[in-house]
């Protein structure tokens, strides 16, 4: 079936069987009407389909022409097809057609075109790519192409709108892609008071007499909070002290237990309350050495200083320290393999490369575990 569009001087050719034509033409547009021209051959005959058969066959013996061939009826039969096509009735989804992200609960506006003279139409919604479509978002708005709508709460990655002629089934359309409803951000409920160890909470090795950061979290209305150690696996507790903060910094006491427990709680009440979730240890100090790094100085007149790079993997500096003399001292280094190496720098920043890598090995020493000598002659006089 050939189709005329309705644009001005579009048109179609029936080809005769005797080599003439007949050309059907858009002669004119005005609004969803238009207006045909028919050029057709002397000795074919074209009437309009309101006349009477007695008036047909009056003019075809008056004017003595041939009667109407088969191929002109065709070409009638495809006119009536080209009629109806032009004044067919479409709905065309525009928006969302694909791809969007909604938000639940905001205003959006489900947009359309269409043709045809059906007044109202049935705007649905799907949230599983189309194959169902459970929820009506306007049940019979008026068709002029847009309607404002409340966005579900049905949060999904696969929603696609169906708009539908209110009266029936047709014309249909729905959205060429899925787009996407994100859920409403509800907010928390008021945080209740509540304390729990981050660290030392189980395991870890802290050293006798170092300086430890204690750390912890807490929500609601807690303000400070009262720290106490236990060392005899939570048999009884030690007061450490009272931080408004997150985190304090303790100096752990001098002496060795590997069943230590730390207790938190509000310094108010005592309520809320926690513990380590396991025990933790307090070993010897750990001998700790430092090592002396030197190198040929260097002369440039902007030169700034040095940065000396270190650490425990070959090529692979995590520290780094910045001196302007040719020697550094390093120190409370652990005991491992340290590989260092220099750059120097000048005062515009501009960093040389690397020199060369140099290594040194600090030894694991064994901590003294000896006391001294007892001390001998030891007299008290009277006075």
């Amino acid at each position: 079936m050939l189709i005329i569009t309705r644009r001005l001087n579009d048109s179609l050719i029936c080809e005769l069987p005797n080599g003439e034509s007949i050309i059907l033409k858009v002669v004119a547009i005005h609004g969803k009407q238009i207006r045909l021209g028919i050029n057709a051959p002397n000795n074919v005959t074209v009437l309009r389909d309101n006349l009477r058969p007695h008036e047909i066959e009056e003019f075809r013996s008056r004017n003595s022409l041939s009667v109407l061939r088969s191929s002109l009826i065709a070409f009638l039969f495809t006119l009536f097809a080209i009629s109806s096509t032009l004044f067919a009735q479409t709905i065309t989804v525009t928006s969302p057609n694909g791809g969007e992200t909604w938000k639940a609960g905001e205003a959006r506006d489900v947009t359309w075109t269409s043709t045809g003279t059906f007044a109202n139409v049935r705007i649905e919604i799907s949230f599983d790519g189309g194959a169902t479509f459970p929820t009506v978002l306007a049940s019979g708005t008026t068709n002029d192409g847009s309607k404002g709508v409340t966005v579900p709460n049905t949060p999904s990655i696969t929603c696609r709108v169906r708009i539908t002629n209110a009266a029936s089934a047709t014309p249909t359309d729905i959205s060429n892609n899925n787009f996407t409803i994100t859920g409403t951000v509800t907010p928390p409920p008021p945080a209740r008071d509540s304390l729990w160890v981050i660290s030392p909470n189980g395991s870890e090795k802290l050293e006798s007499s170092a300086v430890a950061n204690i750390t912890f979290g807490k929500q609601g209305s807690i303000g400070s909070v009262r720290l106490e150690l236990s060392t005899d696996n939570g048999a009884s507790w030690q007061f450490i002290g009272v931080t408004p903060n997150n985190n304090f910094l303790w100096t752990m006491p001098q002496f060795i237990s590997p069943v230590c427990l730390l207790r938190i709680a509000d310094q108010n009440d005592g309520v809320p309350l926690d513990m380590s979730d396991r025990v933790f240890s307090i070993v010897a100090p750990v001998k700790r050495s430092k090592l002396i790094v030197s190198w040929n100085p260097n002369f440039e007149e902007d030169l700034a200083g040095y940065w000396v790079y270190y650490g425990t993997n070959s090529r692979q500096y995590p520290s780094a320290l910045f001196i302007s003399d040719s020697t550094l001292v390093i120190d409370n280094l652990l005991p491992a393999t340290y590989y260092i190496a220099v750059t120097a720098i000048d005062e515009s920043g501009n960093e040389s490369g690397f020199s060369n890598e140099v290594s040194a090995i600090i030894e694991s020493g064994q901590t003294d575990t000896t006391p001294p000598q007892v001390p001998a002659g030891v007299n008290v006089t009277k006075q």
